[in-house]
């Protein structure tokens, strides 16, 4: 394997344009939605990393730029306190649904309450209580427009029609959002990463649940993968490194748990393309290659490791699905199925079938640890998740999708044994390195 560059964070260090666009290629990469035909498709394919600011606002195209960007939040970041690895995520990933994907800096319609001080800017600063207000005292007081309009140096955004500034000028559309950011004192909720507790005062202060906050699927989201795009933080935060310290034992297992834990891209991908030959994607050991992977390939680069296959080989899920085949595939005996439904570590869980679209479904992974009823896996896995997910989440599993990972799923769940076309665990023998 390769070991995770670690580089520095961005704790009181500005954005280059181009760690913004990196950041945000990756989230969009791996967010999703639904396409008019219901395909799920990533929000990548929706708006190319190139577009920003496109869709509505009026920002002016010289503006529509990472260089641009990274210039008036760095400006805003530094003025109102934003300063924090923990208060730049919480403040994207909001930011990325309140601006749909960092395309928008104006609400959508024109037939809200609260016309015409509807949301504009970063964080769409909305004057939601606008349309209960009865006197217009009671407007001015509810009024985001009009108290940042009050605030000392600021621009009036409130008189006239200076409120549509508010989305075309980009150098407005941050400050108004950094104001309002810490007006609200949101940075509490971000040092706690308390997802919900910064989406409520951004979008709805009075909510109890999450159904009250919109969006708040994607919020969730977007804050896991700007996370990870964040260099995997906490672990490399100057700041916050300390809140989850890893430890990591000796042994095939713990490399590979080391590796699932920098949350490598999820992609399917083929070792050989007809006219084109030999890839190398799932076999060569350099960075690129490393750097991306499905399940099966996960798997298969545990047994070279472990030394089961003295030269790596690509081998799909499908491939693993009987002792025999998975031995064929291997080519030596040292594999074996194992008897019963209870695993040891290092054992590999396989499960696959012919689904009701004609199409083989598969996914495969490795134990690390069996606790109980409770059961670690080490896997790569794709943007739909497991079907065990509450459980992983609530017992330590980790919660991102689209890439590697260490999860924990029930020993009869519907992840593992109780998953439709389970074929069971695969035990390696006669390897050369320390489990």
């Amino acid at each position: 394997m390769f070991e995770q560059e670690t580089g520095e964070c961005f704790c009181n260090k500005d954005f280059a344009a181009e760690d913004l666009k990196r950041i945000l290629q990756y989230v969009r990469y791996n967010t999703f939605a639904k396409d008019r035909r219901g395909k799920k498709k990533a929000i990548l394919e929706f708006h190319p990393i190139e577009k920003l600011f496109h869709v509505t606002g009026g920002v002016p195209e010289e503006d529509r730029t990472y260089e641009r960007l990274a210039e008036v939040l760095n400006a805003s970041f530094a003025k109102h306190g934003i300063t924090q690895c923990s208060h730049k995520i919480h403040y994207l990933a909001n930011m990325y649904v309140e601006t749909n994907y960092f395309t928008a800096t104006e609400e959508f319609g024109n037939k809200h309450s609260y016309m015409p001080y509807k949301g504009r800017g970063f964080q769409q600063v909305t004057d939601w209580n606008h349309g209960k207000a009865k006197t217009k005292a009671e407007r001015e007081r509810t009024s985001n427009y009009k108290a940042y309009s009050d605030g000392e140096g600021n621009q009036d955004i409130y008189s006239g029609t200076n409120y549509l500034k508010v989305a075309s000028d980009i150098e407005l559309a941050a400050d108004t959002s950094g104001w309002f950011w810490k007006r609200a004192n949101i940075n509490v909720d971000a040092e706690k990463d308390d997802i919900f507790g910064t989406a409520k005062k951004i979008n709805n202060p009075s909510a109890k649940s999450t159904k009250s906050i919109n969006g708040y699927d994607m919020r969730r989201v977007a804050w896991i993968k700007f996370k990870e795009a964040f260099n995997n933080y906490p672990y490399n935060c100057v700041t916050d490194a300390s809140k989850n310290p890893r430890e990591y034992g000796e042994g095939v297992l713990e490399e590979m748990r080391k590796w699932a834990d920098q949350h490598v891209q999820y992609k399917q991908e083929g070792e050989w393309i007809k006219g084109v030959g030999t890839t190398g994607f799932r076999t060569a050991q350099t960075k690129e290659a490393l750097g991306r992977m499905d399940c099966s390939e996960f798997v298969c680069r545990y047994l070279h490791k472990l030394g089961v296959l003295p030269k790596m080989k690509a081998i799909t899920t499908r491939g693993m699905i009987t002792e025999k085949k998975f031995r064929n595939n291997l080519g030596n005996d040292n594999i074996e199925k194992v008897t019963g439904d209870t695993p040891q570590a290092g054992d590999i869980f396989v499960w696959g079938y012919i689904n009701s679209n004609d199409n083989w479904s598969g996914h495969t992974g490795v134990v690390h640890s069996v606790d109980g009823d409770n059961i670690t896996i080490l896997e790569a896995i794709g943007s739909g998740g497991s079907s065990d997910e509450s459980h992983n989440r609530n017992n330590g599993g980790y919660e991102g999708k689209n890439c590697t990972r260490t999860s924990v799923y029930q020993k009869n769940g519907k992840a593992l044994a109780n998953h439709t076309g389970w074929k069971g665990y695969f035990r390696p023998k006669n390897y050369t390195r320390q489990l």
